[in-house]
């Protein structure tokens, strides 16, 4: 049962969860009202529940699901009442009406039929909303006085049901104006004070109780006044229940035969049917009236038979009404009214007929009943007279008349049968050649004749001048065959509507196809050619120069110059495509040899050239010669020779002759003053055996003519001298041999050493080397020695190049600088704290760097300060210049710090014992703090009396120190602690809802279901609530508190909230 306190928040709208929906009725749903969601439970059981939406106002009390009352909202939608109000469900979020409910404790709601109404379950009290102004008192049922459960479920007509758990229970049905109509005993229901809601759902009536089990199910059996209750599978607790309104039952009429009454249709049937619902009714189809109870009353202009029966028969048009009721409890009216078409007395005959004929055709009629007289009128009709189909064998107009004997319905009609056309053809001629080449005629007149309109349709060998105008040209088209084909057509003829057709045929000729062979040859000129054509009957050649005949298939050419030649092929009338042949006349070649008088000295060759338009060419005799088949040859004779050439141009031929002429060879001898000579020296050379004399290369020479010259070349070189006698030439060469001069490059990787040290000395440059003096020197030849001298030395060396007898040479210096070794020194090892410094120096040299640099300011320098994380050796490298080091080392140890931890800050209220509690390594003392019972106690009391910081201090072996503080915040605010949860299931653990608190007064606590009624009181802290209300434990759920207290400081204070009972 609903309580009447309920907790109101006031809300105008309410925004609409990501999955909210409006529902969608009939269906076989239980909408559960649960906090502030709503879920969708299938039944029956098992079946799923659904969360549609979690945005109920707050403090909403009850939920229906029926129509929206005119409001902008789905329809039908969901309603719930808050603060007094009723509110609805606008497709996105709840809107306030602001209408009042008449009574805040009539939270019972339920709504169909245009009504909505609410129950208070304390008194009994009904209250009806119509969607316009507040809830209006409508009945006050006797029997009601607290205990449940208690809902309300309205039907389509606006009837509504109240269910009454308590004893004496029953389920009642009341009509819109509070007046009982039925009533159900209920058998086996437990009686229960409380519960979650009632709803029917087909025949089915649900409904859920605060005992255990709680989810019980019953059927409305029609005619049984008991309903038997059985207990179901649990689902989620709810605080309401809603379904939809309960559809009733409703009629509809059928006319078997259709609703139009005619000349073939005097009379029809008409049905009465009802379509059920409701409680109580199937939900399958069910026959005729076997829901009604009372007659059926028809009323109609035209009823023949069947009144006070679900079936009439009628005969007149006009609209048929009927009424009838279902029985039982409840009872409905049920009517319906359905309306019959007639139509005129006029019978309209089809006659089937052909649109044209030839010959003989046949005509028909409907309707052609054998009942039916049947007329027929026309100019030739051969059998059939009187009945429904007749033969004629002439064109022209027939009519058919049509009556029903003993009957008004009559009907006339006519048609008019068309003669169709006769044709012929006629053609200019009966072939035509496949293409128009060299004026072959390719076309061809066709006249048709025997009609008004004509229409052509062509074979897709050949095209027409037009298809519908005559007379028609037809001209072949491509694809041509090589063969003659027949080209077909059909001729379609009309006058008006009607038509015929006629085929005809021609033949399409080929045009012939020749060739000539060859298409093209050459002769020399005054030769003679012969040229053979095939393919046709006949052949005309053009033009006739040269030729010896211009018909036949032989012809024989003998042109003066280059001809084309034209021949055409004829057969049957038929002309080819023009072919050609070309014959070329070929010129005799010229021909003449350069140079004309060609000189070539003993030993050498020249070049003759055979001057041609020529492509062929044969030189004889092939002594000396380089080929004997090009235009141009080389010719190298040892004595006077004369050659011939003949060459060919397409097999015409032409010759030239040359002499060529041998002369002797001047002899040269040569003299060197100095073979081999150092570079830049001199060599002086003569030559003589011929009149004139050219050196080359000039490189290095004086003169590059005449008998003597001067060489100094940089390099070994060969000269050519060339003598010359008139065009005869001769070469003798000299070689001078040139010893480069040394160009020597000292290189050494150190030019100062440490002393007792040593370093390499590379010399390049020449092909052999001396060293001066020998003090320090590995070797004193070669061109890579070691020196280690004791002091600073200056070292010579030679280096020379040398070729047999002569020798080349050069000299230079290199200086090696002695420097003396450093000697590292450092400051003695040191012992520090961790995190603290220490200063190291170090000296010996001019350059000094420590390693590593960990810990260290800087890296390098003669002082540095370290701060080392970790005991470390330092390593010091003195030098002078980074040269000649020296190292040396110096140890930092580190020494650990001392832990020490003082404890977290915390406050504390004033007078309340404190207690200091520190940990840490080595000897703890308190060094700052006031009210400390014990200083040197690692864990001491403390009286503060406002906020104070406490400092610990310890110091270990090694003498090093560590602190820490803590800080403690007085305060007078004497606070409660109040847990939002507990579990009372007899576990020992968390079993009872308990506050607590210091220096608190004045208590006392009071616990609230979501109706507001008081569960539970207590004025002791001590004393919680175990989740019991009259000795019975309480549903799982949200529960209000309400904790009045004073603190320390005297004043009252008050603290409101939630707890969640869990088990």
């Amino acid at each position: 049962m609903k309580n009447s306190i309920l907790f109101l928040v006031a809300s105008v709208l309410l925004s609409c969860a990501a999955f909210s929906q409006a529902p969608t009725c009939p269906n076989n749903q239980i909408y559960i009202h649960s906090g502030n969601s709503i879920l969708s439970q299938q039944v029956p059981l098992p079946g799923p529940a659904i969360a549609i939406m979690n945005n109920l106002p707050a403090g909403s009390g009850g939920l229906a699901s029926g129509p929206n009352l005119g409001f902008p909202a789905p329809n039908p939608t969901y309603w719930t009442t808050s603060g007094g109000t009723y509110w609805y469900y606008n497709g996105a979020g709840w809107t306030n009406t602001t209408h009042n409910t008449g009574n805040g404790a009539a939270v019972n709601i339920g709504c169909g039929g245009g009504f909505m109404y609410n129950l208070v379950g304390g008194t009994g009290q009904i209250y009806s909303y119509n969607g316009s102004g507040p809830g209006t008192l409508l009945v006050t049922l006797a029997g009601f006085a607290g205990g449940g459960p208690y809902d309300v479920v309205c039907d389509m007509a606006g009837n509504f049901f109240i269910l009454k758990n308590t004893a004496p229970q029953s389920l009642s049905m009341y009509g819109p104006n509070g007046v009982l109509k039925c009533s159900w005993n209920l058998a086996a229901s437990p009686i229960s004070s409380a519960g979650g809601g009632f709803a029917i759902v087909g025949d089915k009536v649900y409904y859920h109780c605060n005992n255990t089990p709680a989810f019980y199910a019953g059927t409305i059996i029609p005619g049984n006044t008991t309903i038997t209750f059985t207990a179901q599978a649990a689902i989620a607790a709810p605080s309401d229940f809603a379904s939809c309104p309960v559809p009733i039952p409703t009629g509809t009429t059928i006319a078997p035969n259709g609703g139009t009454l005619s000349c073939t249709v005097p009379s029809l049937p008409l049905v009465a049917m009802i379509i059920p619902g409701g409680i109580g009714f199937p939900s399958n189809a069910v026959t005729a009236s076997s829901l009604a109870t009372c007659n059926y009353t028809w009323s109609g202009p035209g009823i023949i038979a069947g009144q006070f029966t679900p079936t009439i028969t009628v005969n007149l048009p006009g609209i048929y009404s009927w009424t009838t009721c279902t029985g039982g409890c409840p009872g409905y009216s049920v009517t319906n009214s359905y309306t019959v078409i007639g139509q005129g007395a006029v019978i309209t005959p089809t006659i089937t007929a052909p649109i044209c004929m030839s010959g003989n055709a046949v005509l028909s009629v409907s309707p052609n009943s054998a009942t039916n007289t049947i007329l027929w009128s026309g100019p030739g009709i051969t059998s059939g007279q009187g009945t429904g189909t007749i033969n004629i064998n002439t064109a022209g107009l027939y009519s058919v008349n049509i009556t029903i004997p003993n009957s008004a319905c009559a009907g006339t009609a006519s048609v008019n049968v068309l003669a169709n056309p006769t044709l012929s053809i006629a053609y200019s001629s009966l072939t035509v050649c496949a293409q128009n080449i060299n004026n072959s005629p390719n076309t061809i007149t066709l006249t048709p004749s025997g009609a008004m309109n004509y229409t052509l349709l062509t074979s897709n060998n050949y095209a027409t001048s037009s298809q519908n105008t005559p007379p028609m040209v037809l001209t072949p088209i491509a694809p041509f065959s090589p063969n003659a084909v027949v080209a077909s057509n059909t001729l379609i003829g009309s006058n008006g509507v009607c038509s015929a057709t006629i085929n005809s045929n021609f033949s399409i000729l080929p045009n012939p196809v020749i060739a000539v062979a060859p298409p093209s040859a050459s002769v020399c000129q005054g030769g003679n050619f012969t040229f053979n054509a095939n393919g046709a009957a006949t052949y005309i050649w053009a033009p006739p120069t040269g030729l010896n005949t211009t018909a036949g298939p032989i012809v024989v050419a003998n042109p003066a110059v280059t001809t084309v030649y034209s021949v055409m092929g004829s057969s049957v009338g038929c002309n080819s495509p023009t072919q050609t042949a070309t014959l070329t006349v070929m010129p005799i070649p010229t021909v003449n040899i350069t140079p004309g008088t060609p000189t070539v000295c003993y030993g050498g060759s020249i070049g003759l050239t055979a001057n041609t338009n020529a492509n062929i060419f044969n030189w004889s005799p092939g002594t000396g010669l380089n080929t004997t088949t090009a235009a141009n040859v080389i010719a190298g004779p040892t004595t006077t020779q004369s050659y011939t050439v003949t060459v060919s141009l397409n097999s015409c031929t032409n010759s030239a002759v040359v002499q060529v002429s041998v002369i002797v060879l001047p002899n040269l001898l040569t003299n060197v003053s100095q073979p081999v000579i150092c570079s830049g020296d001199k060599s002086n050379i003569t030559v003589n055996g011929a009149s004139g004399y050219v050196w080359s290369p000039s490189t290095g020479l004086n003169t590059n003519a005449g008998p003597f010259v001067e060489a100094s070349p940089a390099s070994n070189i060969t000269y050519t001298i060339t003598g010359f006698n008139g065009v005869c030439t001769a070469s003798a060469s000299v070689f001078i041999e040139v010893v480069p001069a040394p160009a020597i490059v000292l290189s050494s990787p150190e030019s100062q050493i440490c002393a007792g040290k040593s370093t390499p000395i590379f010399v390049t440059g020449a092909s052999n080397f001396t060293w001066t003096p020998s003090a320090g020197l590995s070797s004193t030849t070669g061109s890579n020695v070691v020196a280690s001298p004791l002091v600073n030395t200056n070292y010579t060396v030679v280096g020379y190049n040398q070729s047999g007898t002569v020798i080349c040479t050069q000299k230079m210096s290199y200086s090696v600088i002695v420097v003396p070794m450093a000697e590292a020194k450092v400051s003695p090892s040191v012992a520090i704290c961790y995190g603290e410094k220490t200063t190291l120096t170090a000296g010996g040299g001019n350059t000094i760097i420590w390693t590593p640099t960990t810990g260290l300011n800087v890296g390098n320098g003669s002082g540095v300060v370290a701060s080392p994380n970790v005991s470390t050796e330092y390593t010091v490298d003195v030098s002078y210049f980074g040269n000649c080091n020296g190292y040396n080392t110096v140890f930092v140890k580190v020494n650990p710090n001392p832990e020490v931890t003082a404890g977290r800050d915390t406050t504390i209220n004033l007078d309340q014992p404190m207690f200091l509690s520190s940990s840490g390594t080595g000897t703890l003392t308190w060094t700052d703090g006031e009210e400390i019972m014990c200083r040197v106690c690692p864990n001491s009391q403390v009286f503060p009396q406002r906020n104070s910081c406490y400092t610990i201090e310890t110091v270990n072996e090694y003498g090093c120190k560590a602190k820490d503080e803590m800080c403690i915040e007085v305060t007078k605010d004497f606070s409660i602690y109040v847990p939002n949860a507990f579990t009372p299931n007899g576990d020992g653990i968390n079993d009872e809802f308990l506050a607590s608190g210091y220096n608190i007064t004045d208590f006392s606590m009071d616990i609230f279901d979501r109706w507001g009624e008081k569960l539970f009181s207590s004025k002791e802290l001590t004393t919680g609530w175990k989740g019991m209300y009259k000795d019975i434990l309480c549903e799982v759920g949200v529960y209000v508190y309400k904790i009045s207290y004073k603190g320390l400081d005297g004043k009252k204070a008050n603290k409101t909230g939630h707890v969640t009972l869990n088990k």
